[in-house]
């Protein structure tokens, strides 16, 4: 099989180029770093909410303005018509378990099978934002206990706590996860006025169980909240752009190529790419690889850093082999060791971060999708970098870039594995920090340019 582009001279003709073989990860390559991630940050969420139920219920109960949650409830009792009393039934329905469970799974249905989406990824979306929510949901009712209002309740009381609200968070979870795929996904001209009216919804349903009676306003407040941070939670870990990494097609090399060939040679043409293989996936590998060629830089060698050497040898090695052009790809730690064996040589480095913090790309302000990071590098102007000098404790001095920690913060780096961290992420860091807390104290000198 063939594909076509434009080739120069031809007056726009195409020209053929072959497909070249090529092999790419499957979409599941970031399952396992993904749902860890989901899990870790899924318990900070449960923590979150339970934490301000058992305030509300307990130093605050007496504060405003959970001291007039009573009489909104009572005041709504009051206004109860016949067509109130309808209108609450039908939005309430909305959030039943019945309901929710039902229109997710419709929904996904129709994202994998109807022809020419399909759209795993979404669907995926959908239905774990629902499913953590109830798992949350369960935990908080489990450790906040709260009475229901006392108001005469038009609906069965269920057995559980009073605080969540569980209609309104499986509400928001649903509705609000899909206005996120609407916006993101439909390019249609109604697309902002369907979302609107999905986001609405949670609301009318934690109207209508203040209206029946069901909750205090605080109740539907965290339902709110749980939804809602049970979607952030997912969409970071499992939409595009995030931690799962989008094959390329086969023949997108062949592409990328040609397409650079019909640009003028750039100035600087022998680049090095240095990979902290722990945080840098072959599908990640594999997106560099087209920029580069984008950008004329064919056949470029990746070197991979070692527990031994981070990246300063190798950085040394490719300077000696005659690299004009460094790219970083890891974290903070695989980039001060680069900028370390680079410092004062002239030779421009460009960040790739692919790390936990990515402290200094942040600070920077660069892209921190490795393949805009990449591609903002190779086009951008270079820029001088000021570098920090470090020594002691019988250690050779050496730069570094972001900052330097001492005490509790190196006992937290040196107590986080490479493991936590691929899975968790920047908890993996809280984790190891509790644990110092009961390191000693130390003393330290540190100086400024010279100066006490």
């Amino acid at each position: 099989m063939e594909t076509t582009v434009p080739e120069r001279g031809t007056g726009g003709r195409a020209a053929p180029v072959p497909r070249r073989p090529g092999r790419s990860p499957a979409l599941s390559s970031g399952i396992t770093k993904a749902a860890a991630r989901i899990a870790a940050f899924a318990v900070c969420q449960a923590a979150l909410v339970a934490g301000a139920g058992l305030l509300i219920t307990g130093p605050a109960r007496g504060l405003w303005p959970m001291t007039t949650e009573d009489a909104a409830v009572e005041a709504l009792e009051n206004a109860r018509t016949a067509t109130l009393d309808t209108a609450s039934s039908v939005a309430s329905a909305l959030g039943d378990t019945a309901t929710v469970v039902g229109i997710t799974l419709l929904v996904c249905l129709g994202l994998v099978l109807v022809p020419r989406l399909p759209r795993w990824r979404e669907a995926v979306f959908l239905a774990v934002g629902v499913s953590l929510q109830s798992a949350v949901f369960v935990l908080i009712t489990a450790s906040v206990d709260r009475t229901r209002p006392d108001v005469e309740r038009m609906d069965a009381s269920p057995p559980t706590s009073s605080y969540t609200s569980g209609h309104t968070g499986a509400a928001t979870a649903l509705y609000a996860g899909l206005a996120v795929l609407v916006l993101s996904r439909v390019r249609a001209p109604w697309r902002r006025p369907l979302a609107a009216v999905l986001l609405l919804l949670p609301l009318l349903v934690g109207l209508a169980r203040l209206y029946r009676g069901m909750h205090h306003p605080t109740d539907v407040a965290g339902g709110l909240a749980n939804g809602a941070l049970s979607l952030f939670v997912v969409g970071r870990a499992l939409l595009p752009g995030h931690s799962w990494v989008g094959r390329p097609p086969a023949d997108a090399l062949g592409i990328a190529v040609a397409a650079a060939e019909q640009r003028p040679a750039p100035a600087r043409r022998q680049a090095t790419v240095i990979v902290n293989p722990t945080v840098t996936d072959e599908a990640t590998r594999e997106q560099l690889r087209l920029v580069l060629a984008q950008h004329g830089y064919r056949d470029t060698p990746f070197v991979d850093t070692t527990a031994q050497d981070p990246g300063g040898g190798q950085t040394a090695g490719a300077l000696r082999a005659g690299a004009e052009l460094i790219v970083v790809c890891g974290g903070d730690g695989t980039v001060r060791a680069v900028a370390d064996a680079l410092a004062g040589t002239g030779v421009p480095l460009v960040l790739v971060p692919s790390g936990t913090g990515n402290l200094l790309a942040r600070n920077l302000g660069l892209p921190l999708g490795p393949a805009d990071a990449l591609a903002a590098g190779l086009t951008g102007e270079p820029r001088a970098l000021d570098l920090g000098r470090i020594e002691g404790d019988g250690f050779p001095a050496v730069h570094f870039t972001a900052m330097a920690g001492a005490g509790l913060d190196a006992a937290m780096l040196e107590e986080t594995s490479d493991r936590a961290k691929s899975a968790l992420g920047w908890p993996a860091y809280v984790l190891a920090g509790a644990k110092g807390l009961r390191a000693p104290r130390m003393r330290l000198t540190v100086t400024l340019d010279g100066g006490p």
